[in-house]
């Protein structure tokens, strides 16, 4: 028997290459979703944040998004071989979109293969896609008959802006998909780092928060 420390729910390589693995041996989006463990945990990055990401970077959920019209990220890895929770798309070419999606730039260097990478999070449930006209979009995992769903089915159906000037300083949302018993919500990707914008000056700050108090 191995000695080697394993996580639920994972499928291992020796698993499937000793004929060990079963269709219970490896996670879904609701095994990853219903972990309890806390973030500030020191079994966390390791039972959880990992679990994750490897989900997110299964053939089979890259197969099904891409079914739906959705390419993920690549995953850069980090130097020991385990998901860095860096993502960057495959072709950044320079792409002009409308409303609610985002224009962009090509990269400063042709050569660069990570240009528009972006971070999945220190939660894990942020995967990032071009659409099948090459269009930027972040994928947010959310449980079943939770209020989050509620919320952003109501922004779906009732507050979609159909031009910037009907914009409210909330994301649209694009699309809810049913996956594995839970969801996927589809909105643009709007900035270089969705999840940790910078400010850089003192006007985007006022901005921001006449954003969050309107």
């Amino acid at each position: 028997m191995s000695s080697t420390l394993r996580s639920p729910g994972i499928l291992y390589d020796d698993d499937v290459h000793t004929g060990t693995a079963s269709q219970q041996s490896y996670d879904t989006l609701d095994s990853i979703l219903r972990i309890t463990i806390d973030i500030l945990d020191d079994g966390y990055h390791e039972g959880v944040l990992l679990r994750r990401l490897r989900w997110w970077d299964t053939a089979r959920t890259r197969e099904w998004l891409l079914a739906k019209g959705y390419k993920l990220y690549q995953e850069m890895l980090s130097p020991f071989g385990f998901p860095s929770g860096i993502v960057f798309p495959t072709d950044a070419r320079q792409h002009t979109s409308e409303f609610p999606y985002a224009n962009h730039e090509p990269p400063s260097n042709p050569d660069e293969r990570h240009s528009f990478s972006a971070d999945t999070g220190e939660r894990g449930i942020i995967g990032y896609a071009q659409d099948a006209s090459g269009r930027h979009v972040v994928i947010k995992a959310i449980l079943h008959g939770s209020e989050e769903k509620r919320i952003l089915e109501y922004l779906q159906k009732e507050c979609f802006p159909k031009s910037i000037d009907e914009f409210r300083n909330v994301l649209p949302v694009l699309d809810i998909l049913p996956c594995e018993g839970h969801w996927l919500v589809i909105t643009p990707r709007w900035g270089d780092q969705p999840l940790h914008p910078q400010f850089q000056n003192m006007k985007e700050v006022f901005h921001f928060m006449r954003c969050v108090l309107e």
